[in-house]
């Protein structure tokens, strides 16, 4: 082997273990293993990852470009806070955007794709049979996904995938939520169900149901307070 093909080989090897820790850490973010207001430090990533600093500071870069965490000058780097306004806003954006996307889903679905909503149907099935929080999520992100690649709209499809990390954090909190997992599970399964009758306008409606639903669980527990807090301790 070439030195050029072995420092390529090196490149390569960095970059996949590079993006490992980013995908890790995103998801303890998500998962909230790493609690909003955590500290995380370069030193700890480095040692508990065997990676070199430049790779940990370009991840936390990324990190902070998705909302994940936040970087304070001369204290260092945390969790980022998700506040009551930014679920607001984030409810909101999908309201209008994924409302539309489940209308021109339904209005563009093909049989072949009436398909892949048949197996997100048994997974979701299966997860409220066996009270599977973990595969709850897992079919409602395959679902969401779907749909805006169904829909078409290239824009739409952008601007969620641009807040699509603060979007997985929400839904994991309110996916986990005490009792949730049943009602979650039948408002996909209509979204589901109008999309495969290619009722458009239906879709839409099933679509801000389950967003505005979403957003009552919000309002109806002080998500950032302590009493929120001990409903989610079960998951840390």
């Amino acid at each position: 082997m070439s030195n050029k093909d072995g420092n390529n080989h090196i490149s390569d090897v960095n970059s996949s273990k590079k993006e490992k820790v980013y995908r890790q850490l995103k998801l303890e973010i998500i998962s909230h293993r790493l609690k909003a207001g955590q500290p995380i430090t370069e030193e700890e990533i480095v040692k508990k990852y065997s990676i070199s600093r430049t790779p940990v500071r370009e991840i936390f870069r990324r990190l902070e470009n998705e909302g994940l965490v936040k970087n304070i000058a001369y204290k260092g780097t945390y969790v980022a806070d998700l506040l009551k306004e930014d679920i607001e806003e984030i409810l909101d954006i999908r309201y209008a955007l994924e409302g539309l996307a489940a209308k021109f889903a339904a209005n563009n679905v093909t049989d072949k794709e009436i398909e892949e909503f048949v197996k997100i149907e048994h997974l979701l099935l299966k997860a409220m049979q066996d009270e599977d929080s973990v595969l709850s999520f897992e079919a409602d992100t395959k679902l969401h996904e779907l749909i805006l690649t169904i829909a078409g709209n290239h824009r739409i499809h952008t601007i969620i995938n641009n807040l699509l990390a603060q979007i997985h954090r929400i839904r994991f909190i309110s996916g986990h939520m005490p009792g949730r997992i049943n009602t979650t599970v039948q408002e996909h399964l209509n979204i589901i169900a109008a999309i495969k009758e290619r009722d458009s306008d239906k879709a839409e409606a099933m679509m801000h149901t389950h967003i505005e639903n979403t957003r009552k669980l919000f309002s109806q527990s002080s998500e950032m307070d302590e009493k929120f807090k001990l409903k989610l301790s079960f998951l840390l």
